[in-house]
């Protein structure tokens, strides 16, 4: 084990099998508890950080720019009646998947600021990926 002397700061290597004391002061380390502050630092410092992206992460997921509600809603709701044909309950589920499935992953991509600064642009995606939920 490599460890640095107290009492003159020179790196020592230990064998615990004979007298344990500096091999260049001889100052003996009897009765010294010695332990890794440097890694012990580090990994608390790291599993800070990894602790702070990952609450910045899960807060942006829990609480970032959605759509208002009720505007999610009417925006699922035009999808599924931009036919005006009558469908069966089971083509209507299918069709209600879709377009909230659409949704879903166009809010991936896009926030309520992108649906306010160029709704053009957000129905288009919106439109692709509903079709490609179907």
């Amino acid at each position: 084990m490599k460890f640095e002397c107290p009492s003159c700061n020179k790196g020592n290597d230990l064998d615990i099998d004979t007298a344990i004391c500096c091999s260049h002061c001889e100052t003996s380390f009897d009765g010294i508890k010695f332990q890794k502050i440097k890694s012990a630092l580090f990994g608390t410092a790291m599993t800070f950080i990894a602790g702070g992206i990952l609450f910045d992460k899960a807060e942006d997921y829990m609480f970032g720019e959605r759509l208002p509600i009720a505007l999610e809603f009417e925006i699922v709701q035009s999808c599924v009646d931009s036919d005006d044909r009558s469908m069966s309950s089971s083509v209507y589920k299918r069709k209600k998947q879709s377009c909230l499935c659409g949704l879903e992953e166009t809010l991936d991509e896009l926030d309520y600021g992108d649906f306010k600064d160029s709704p053009i642009k957000f129905q288009a995606l919106f439109s692709r990926k509903a079709k490609q939920c179907l």
